[in-house]
């Protein structure tokens, strides 16, 4: 019995290395610690798969991925998953994020898991998929989830579709009554900028505290500046750069004189 206990510590304390080194920036320690496990177990696999994610290794991710795959004693979960579609959506993994959605479907994990959810949208967006999805979305029960609504509406944004992303943000706050957040807003307001919506996008700015009860940040003035630029109205985005109730940084310039091209 103490033999059982001490290596269940021994693997606690070992996937808390994992998980701390990886935080800490040192996916070699992180690496070294996994490598030597005498024992493994589905948390030890998601943390070093989150841990490559976090440092920007999606291809080593992916490797862990089907060392998983490969181990008998083990079986991935949602939060598994979850990691595996965010290094499939950083290198257009586009089958193995496919067959990943296919597996979560067969074992039921999509109904009631909106962070599953929200990364499946999120991989099917970066790969230009969203007609995938708005299929993945529907799959999902969560409709009060203000990240899987996010997810949906980045996805249309990111391929120019931007009547369809402010459709999809007016049935999450109007038809489903969840409420919007700042990362919303982002989405939206790219929206409108890449769809050259700049009424749209000054009326949802002026409506974010009044309406909505956000208050807008300096990444919702960096997309209104975007905005105006590149309607080539930039003597109005000056106007509301020197506005704004925040200090200018390099973004907020880069996006003014990218504009002024």
């Amino acid at each position: 019995m103490l033999s059982k206990e001490k290596k269940q510590l021994d693997l606690f304390v070992a996937n808390c290395l994992v998980d701390m080194y990886c935080k800490c920036g040192e996916l070699e320690e992180a690496r070294k610690i996994f490598n030597s496990m005498g024992t493994r177990s589905v948390v030890s696999y998601t943390a070093i798969i989150q841990g490559c994610n976090t440092n920007g290794q999606a291809e080593l991710a992916l490797e862990y991925y089907s060392a998983l795959r490969a181990d008998n004693t083990v079986q991935a979960d949602a939060c598994t998953y979850t990691c595996v579609l965010v290094a499939c959506g950083s290198v257009m993994a586009i089958k193995l994020g496919r067959e990943i959605h296919q597996l979560a479907k067969h074992k039921g994990l999509l109904k009631n898991n909106p962070v599953l959810g929200s990364s499946l949208v999120s991989f099917y967006g970066k790969c230009g998929d969203v007609d995938s999805a708005q299929e993945a979305f529907d799959e999902c029960r969560a409709r009060d989830d203000t990240g899987l609504w996010n997810s949906l509406i980045q996805a249309y944004t990111l391929q120019g579709r931007s009547i369809e992303a402010l459709e999809r943000f007016y049935s999450m706050t109007q038809e489903e009554g969840c409420k919007a957040d700042d990362v919303s807003f982002v989405s939206v307001l790219n929206a409108c900028s890449h769809g050259g919506l700049v009424g749209k996008g000054r009326q949802l700015l002026d409506e974010m505290p009044k309406q909505y009860g956000v208050k807008p940040r300096l990444e919702h003035y960096v997309c209104l500046i975007d905005m105006l630029g590149r309607a080539n109205l930039l003597d109005e985005a000056v106007r509301v750069l020197r506005a704004m109730p925040f200090e200018p940084d390099a973004v907020v310039w880069t996006s003014l004189l990218g504009a002024c091209r």
